[in-house]
């Protein structure tokens, strides 16, 4: 039985982003980047995201605004699908 008690999350999905430039610029502002002065936070250390695999980031509720900000400036496609985070619980 779901508890609207859990955290929701979202999932953001995206494939294949062309050209280069933008997919290098999309990474960058949600990985964050290292360069001579240090490493610089992208959006998953800012903002609480976790990277679920190739073009999957789950992102907590009340930070979804700033992710989806970034996908809009770039102009890139995505799905975004609404989750419960049941967390590391044993379910028998």
């Amino acid at each position: 039985m779901l508890v609207r008690d859990e955290p929701i999350r979202y999932l953001i999905l995206w494939e294949n982003v062309h050209p280069e430039v933008t997919r290098v610029l999309l990474n960058k502002r949600l990985f964050g980047y290292t360069n001579g002065n240090g490493f610089h936070p992208g959006a998953m250390q800012k903002f609480g995201c976790q990277r679920l695999g190739k073009g999957c980031i789950s992102v907590p509720a009340e930070n979804l605004k700033p992710v989806l900000e970034i996908f809009v400036t770039l102009n890139i496609s995505i799905k975004v699908r609404e989750v419960v985070d049941f967390g590391e619980k044993a379910f028998a």
